[in-house]
């Protein structure tokens, strides 16, 4: 039987992003298998956070001996030990977030979705920048084949990556069955669940340099918007940011009547996109 082994863990820590982007991977490839191949999902769950079964008729194999940023550390800086030690023998890896990790036997596809920490390195959060300058090299390197999200993608990574050139590939992302027109029905129940009366401010992203969020940046809006109108802030996909920190911003204007600091559900934002949003 071959096996294909996915490493899932984008999609244990991560909301959106690369983390939905391996979720709808997994989903996709399930009904393509023909019945001699299977889909192993790889992830560290040293915290037993994550879902018993993330994808149903995927094999998942969870590993938590040890934190998941512990095995990472080694593999950075050592190499070691292979990844298959712990995911199991696979015919091919797959993965998904920049970086390959080093196997024993077995074919390596990584999927590489910008070269924008290299071409505009001042727009990348530091450690970041650090990380995938260090790894991203080694892991072209390694790999048998490179996924990239576009043509232009594939030209920069072979322009700055001399190794990836002749097994680049750009796999264009599909669109979600769910991403369609919102009703007013929709829409109207969303922004009663949530509490959106008023105008108010969306923010789907990241806080970090390169979506143009910093942290300064975020106090500047914010003390604007506080300025203008009333509004609630929304925020998604856990950016590492202190939770007093939007409410400090907003003092730096008129503080608004209120100030919702937490998460929506995926979903939603299909609904909330249909809504006039107040910019900063």
């Amino acid at each position: 039987m071959k096996t294909f082994c996915l490493d899932f863990q984008p999609a244990v820590a991560q909301g959106a992003g690369i983390g939905r982007y391996t979720r709808e991977l997994a989903r996709g490839l399930l009904p393509l298998l023909a019945p001699e191949e299977r889909l192993r999902l790889f992830y560290c769950d040293f915290r037993r956070r994550a879902a018993a079964d993330p994808v149903p008729g995927a094999e998942a194999r969870a590993f938590r001996l040890l934190p998941g940023a512990a095995l990472q550390k080694l593999w950075t800086r050592l190499g070691a030990p292979a990844f298959d030690r712990f995911s199991g023998a696979a015919d091919l890896f797959h993965f998904t977030n920049f970086v390959a990790r080093p196997v024993r036997r077995g074919r390596v596809v990584v999927s590489i979705h910008d070269m924008s920490f290299e071409r505009f390195p001042q727009f990348a959060e530091a450690r970041n920048r650090a990380y995938l300058h260090a790894n991203v090299a080694r892991s072209v390197a390694r790999a048998d084949a490179i996924l990239t999200d576009s043509e232009f993608s594939k030209r920069e990574i072979e322009e700055l990556l001399p190794a990836a050139r002749g097994k680049t590939f750009a796999a264009r992302l599909g669109i979600a069955p769910d991403w369609r027109p919102a009703t007013a029905e929709q829409i109207g129940a969303v922004r009663a669940a949530l509490g959106l009366p008023r105008p108010f401010l969306l923010d789907v992203g990241t806080v970090e340099p390169r979506k143009n969020r910093g942290r300064r940046s975020c106090r500047r809006r914010c003390a604007r918007l506080a300025l203008r109108t009333d509004f609630r802030a929304l925020r998604r996909n856990g950016e590492k940011i202190p939770r007093a920190l939007p409410l400090r911003a907003l003092r730096a204007g008129r503080p608004p009547r209120r100030a919702l600091l937490g998460r929506i559900p995926l979903r939603d934002p299909l609904a909330l996109r249909r809504i006039r949003l107040s910019a900063a």
